[in-house]
């Protein structure tokens, strides 16, 4: 137990890079219009009313009843999407809607706009069942409810304001569904046909504060209020299966033990540093557009913290068939031991959509612990050092080096087996700045920078990544609010990945809100503009 005991403290200390780049106050943006750039396709993502239950929704859970029978005859469907249009200061949200009555569109209705975050103007009817209006955002980054009704019906939507967009980009939002709860989610990521989205760290508790103590409670204090107090859900329908779940005695309070990894304590005694339950979480896209019919993957180890991170698919899925690699810091080797290498990159085979249990961890009375299954390393030629957050291209793999060398890297050679060759740091990098969470689409790498920043980079055709000649000039996709700390504001940025979502490339990641507490990490996505 001594010697896992380090090893949970020390992980622990560097746990969620995203998030102590918050507490240790990034250097985002403060300012800034949409950068000249050449994204060149595909406007905004339209929810596509399909439901019969009228009614408002909740924001905080993303969840949109649509369609309804209104308050005359008929099926009424309000069909919403969001765009944005450059303004000194914040960009102003572009709300356009389409009335339908049994399919039929709807002239001449009155449609009502309003807005949490923002003011909202009024709607122009433009004919034909179409109507457009704005809203002018309170602050330079946050989120803005935006909520439209008409005929009885309602629908919202939460965007999301930076002050830093890619000329390329529309209206960035957040991911609706119960992808994004009051808790904690992190290191989010599409699969290549945008089909299934995976949350690689999900907690009920503000792990962020935690972690930092910024509740005034010392940092991971197993009696500290934020690592006891279970903000999001912990159970099913948003949350089934989560290891640990039952350790949670109540909403504020959580038993810090972890019994298969040889740390089993008596129910009055929590262990010397907070261990709240973690896990990774799938969702599937739905009709509308949302994410929702979550399954967990994850050890069972008692939701140990120590726990996957960066799960990036090798391929498109083949149905509910997918491999994918991940990174983890092996739970079996104590990290004094010689042969501990630190967080490596695994590979494994998942079903979507169901439970996904990676393994089952036991741990023998004064031994180490054991998993039931054979783990499958990734190939990577040297693996001293830590490894994290994978990603895949046609020739090689790629990863960054959370509390290592903050770089990039690269071995060529196949995901899926049969070995690397050396890895060699992305030209990219640079030794005045961090770079982490690399992700290869449509020949661009995008990366986030300092977490206060998502960049890209044109590579060459088959050009050396090593090379600085390959790369282009890099480009900002999308960037934080600077130093502030403002409730509300979003205050760092990363994790992406991108996906072609009814001919779109479309941009996932990651955003941290300040709150009032704490620390609200969510997932978010924009969608590329038509040109």
């Amino acid at each position: 137990m001594g010697q896992r005991s380090g090893n949970v403290v020390r992980v622990i200390a560097r746990w969620g890079a995203l998030g102590w780049c918050v507490v240790l106050g990034s250097a985002c943006k403060s300012s800034g219009g949409a950068e000249t750039g050449d994204a060149t396709t595909v406007g905004t993502t339209a929810v596509v009313v399909t439901t019969t239950t009228p009614g408002p929704t909740d924001p905080t859970t993303s969840v949109e009843t649509t369609a309804g029978t209104g308050t005359g005859s008929g099926e009424v469907a309000l069909a919403v999407t969001l765009d944005r249009r450059e303004a000194d200061g914040p960009d102003a949200i572009v709300v356009d809607v389409t009335v339908t009555i049994d399919g039929a569109v709807a002239p001449g209705q009155l449609v009502a706009l309003t807005a949490e975050g923002g003011v909202a103007g009024a709607m122009t009817d433009l004919g034909a069942g179409s109507y457009r209006g704005e809203v002018a955002p309170d602050q330079p980054s946050g989120e803005v409810h935006v909520r439209v009704s008409a005929l009885g019906e309602q629908v919202e939507r939460t965007a999301v304001v930076l002050p830093e967009i890619g000329a390329g980009w529309g209206q960035p939002e957040r991911v609706r569904g119960p992808v994004n709860t009051p808790g904690y989610e992190d290191s989010p990521e599409i699969s290549p046909d945008g089909q299934w989205l995976i949350v690689s760290n999900y907690s009920p508790v503000d792990l962020v504060c935690c972690l930092s103590g910024c509740d005034g409670s010392p940092p991971t204090d197993p009696a500290g209020s934020a690592c006891n107090t279970s903000l999001g859900p912990y159970a099913a329908p948003e949350r089934p299966d989560l290891p640990g779940a039952g350790r949670i005695v109540s909403s504020t309070q959580i038993h810090d033990e972890l019994p298969s990894l040889g740390l089993d304590l008596p129910d009055a005694q929590d262990f010397i540093v907070a261990l709240p339950p973690v896990a990774a979480y799938g969702f599937r896209r739905q009709a509308d557009g949302s994410y929702a019919e979550p399954f967990v993957i994850a050890f069972e180890a008692d939701g140990s913290i120590v726990a996957p991170f960066g799960f990036t698919f090798v391929a498109a899925p083949q149905g509910a068939a997918a491999q994918v690699l991940y990174a983890l810091n092996d739970l079996r080797i104590p990290d004094e031991a010689p042969e501990s290498t630190d967080n490596d990159l695994w590979r494994v085979d998942l079903t979507l959509g169901q439970r996904n249990n990676l393994g089952t961890f036991t741990t023998p009375p004064m031994g180490l612990p054991q998993v039931d299954v054979e783990l499958t390393p990734l190939d990577v030629e040297d693996r001293s050092g830590p490894q994290g957050n994978p990603a895949v291209s046609a020739d090689g793999v790629w990863w960054d080096s959370e509390d290592g060398a903050f770089d990039l890297f690269y071995a060529v050679g196949s995901a899926s087996g049969g070995g690397l060759g050396p890895a060699v740091t992305v030209a990219l990098s640079r030794p005045d700045r961090t770079e982490f969470q690399p992700y290869l689409f449509g020949g661009r790498l995008y990366f986030a920078a300092e977490f206060a920043e998502i960049r890209s980079s044109a590579r060459a055709p088959g050009g050396d990544p090593g090379a600085a000649a390959t790369w282009s000039e890099e480009r900002v996709e999308l960037a934080c609010e600077a130093g502030t700390t403002r409730t509300g504001a979003v205050v760092s940025i990363g994790e992406p990945s991108v996906a072609a979502i009814d001919g779109a490339p479309t941009l996932f990641f990651l955003y941290t809100n300040k709150t009032a507490t704490g620390f609200d990490m969510t997932v978010g996505q924009v969608r590329a503009r038509i040109p």
